[in-house]
């Protein structure tokens, strides 16, 4: 008797089976993941580029102010009271407008290579004040380790009190005044890279303060329409195939905060990968490939600041044949509003290492538009309007230098230097102008 009922409780169990679990049961896996830089926010009418940011803030940089102040020191104090860091003083030696610029110059500054840095100043001083020799190949940290006690006793003895003629010296003497003002007596390299970390948190969190008051309704509005657009680009037939989606999303927004469905347009998972708005945490780095093993260049890593966060990354978000289930691969991979920039160039090599880009079947699709901020740029691209040509060469470049380098990464040289022609060749690469379907 028990066998009777245990059957017909099977066949009750059957019969309560759903046309979607069927589907589930029958159909082949097919998996997307949506990349997003700040060209997205950009083409949602939002001005979340950092030259935006930063219009107001180069203006308080003006030394000609500092003559209304009793002394220079006065007028720095007055900076710092208003939320202007020593990062905003170095941008302002910067010559372009595009989003990365906050992080190449981070990273020009840590390791030392721009022409607009303070090494040749830094160079300079050390030369006349009778240290020792000081190798080229030092780092800012070391230099200016060197540097500050000597030009922190000339500034104590009256210099540069009334006037200051270079961005050079005033960033030196910012530095000096922060350490007066946190009442640092020695300096040395860790107390430096201290400093110097946080300053960034704080222009950090300027940036967010900034980024949370440009959001109103009409973004979320052009978010949901823009991303649904994205998403559904390509997809294959649902009675054909069991759709999942992931999204890995650049910037500090949640550009689904409208989107009722979101969770299961997005089912194998979203996040923010550099923070967001939400949480009160959001990152500026710089990108930790062939950093890590110097200690005063570390910290300014996006790696070494996710580990300090503890910041869990789902590991469903892609999927390749190393995973194991070779029905449950990424098949395609999208991109849109991402500079491509070498900042972020060690998130890309891992995804394409997951999904063994080079041997797989996973396609990457490239999207660009034909008008200002939305031609596929992680950064503000100065607002500026362009025809659809200009976009799709734009785009091309970014892309042929981003599988350029990928390629440089593999153990077989030749795979590296033909991989760019193999995924075209399979029509594994595109860069698509994206329809409008809405």
């Amino acid at each position: 008797m028990s066998g009777v009922l245990d059957g017909s409780r099977e066949l009750d169990r059957r019969s309560s089976i759903s046309n979607q679990d069927i589907l589930d049961f029958t159909n082949s896996n097919w998996h997307q993941l949506l990349i997003l830089g700040n060209g997205f926010d950009l083409e949602c009418g939002l001005h979340s580029s950092f030259s935006d940011f930063e219009l107001i803030r180069k203006i308080k940089i003006n030394l000609l102010d500092a003559m209304y102040y009793n002394n220079v020191e006065e007028w720095i104090d007055n900076l710092i009271d208003s939320g202007i860091t020593l990062w905003d003083i170095i941008l302002v030696q910067t010559k372009n407008s595009l989003w990365s610029d906050i992080e190449s110059s981070i990273k020009d500054c840590v390791l030392d290579v721009s022409k607009y840095s303070v090494s040749n100043l830094t160079d300079f001083m050390i030369s006349n004040i009778g240290k020792k020799q000081i190798r080229s190949n030092y780092n800012f940290i070391q230099k200016w380790t060197a540097v500050i006690p000597d030009f922190r006793a000339k500034v104590r003895t009256g210099y540069a009190r009334q006037f200051l003629s270079t961005i050079d010296e005033l960033i030196l003497f910012y530095f000096v005044k922060l350490l007066d003002n946190m009442s640092i007596a020695v300096v040395d390299n860790r107390v430096i890279s201290r400093v110097m970390l946080d300053q960034l948190h704080i222009i950090e969190k300027e940036f967010a303060k900034y980024l949370k008051q440009q959001i109103n309704y009409a973004y979320y509005c052009d978010s949901c329409r823009l991303i649904k657009e994205i998403w559904w680009y390509g997809q294959p037939s649902k009675s054909e195939y069991k759709v999942n989606s992931s999204l890995i999303n650049f910037n500090y927004t949640d550009p689904l905060n409208g989107i009722d469905d979101k969770y299961s347009m997005f089912n194998d998972g979203v996040i923010n990968i550099h923070g967001s708005l939400e949480d009160d945490q959001i990152i500026f780095g710089i990108d930790g490939m062939g950093c890590m093993s110097d200690e005063n260049v570390m910290p300014f890593t996006k790696t070494y600041r996710l580990m300090i966060w503890n910041r869990v990354i789902k590991t469903n978000l892609f999927y390749g044949p190393v995973k194991g289930d070779k029905q449950m691969v990424t098949k395609v991979i999208k991109f849109y509003g991402h500079s491509l920039s070498p900042a972020d160039y060690s998130y890309f090599q891992s995804i394409f290492d997951d999904v063994d880009l080079y041997a797989g079947d996973t396609e990457l699709i490239f999207f660009y538009r034909a008008h200002g901020n939305s031609n596929g740029e992680h950064g503000d691209g100065g607002g500026q309007q362009c025809d659809s040509r200009e976009a799709r060469n734009d785009m091309v470049q970014k892309v042929v230098r981003l599988i350029n380098s990928y390629g440089s990464t593999l153990d077989n040289v030749d795979h590296g230097e033909n991989m760019l022609h193999k995924l075209l060749l399979e029509g594994r690469l595109k860069v698509v102008e994206l329809p409008k379907y809405m």
